[in-house]
């Protein structure tokens, strides 16, 4: 979980190495734009408000709820939990594969330490 975490909150993963975007990020963390409980909320330059990340929307709040596999693509793809994309703000991660299912995994269960796997 402390490399998803470190992902999320600095754009860094345990060995300092800064986290890439397909195209040049607004902010180089998910935190800047979630905040630290993923919460979202955040209105962003162009109007966009970020999005909830945390389990009660992703997954309870949700038709077709976000699974691991799911939430790592949008993550990295910029297509969300029903096939659609993403607005064009959300940052088209490039992750290895390990860091993707980190702050994948961190996102779905580590933001509300009660959910755990």
């Amino acid at each position: 979980m402390a490399n998803g975490r470190s992902i999320f909150q600095t754009g860094k993963d345990l060995s300092r190495a800064q986290i890439a975007a397909s195209s040049k990020p607004l902010y180089p963390s998910c935190e800047a734009c979630h905040r630290a409980d993923g919460s979202g909320g955040r209105r962003l330059p162009d109007g966009t408000v970020s999005a909830d990340l945390r389990y009660s929307a992703l997954v309870l709040g949700q038709r077709h709820p976000y699974t691991l596999a799911l939430l790592e693509r949008a993550i990295s793809s910029g297509v969300d939990n029903q096939g659609k994309p993403l607005n064009s703000v959300m940052p088209r991660w490039r992750l290895s594969k390990r860091d993707l299912h980190d702050v994948a995994r961190y996102v779905l269960y580590g933001l509300d330490p009660k959910r755990t796997r």
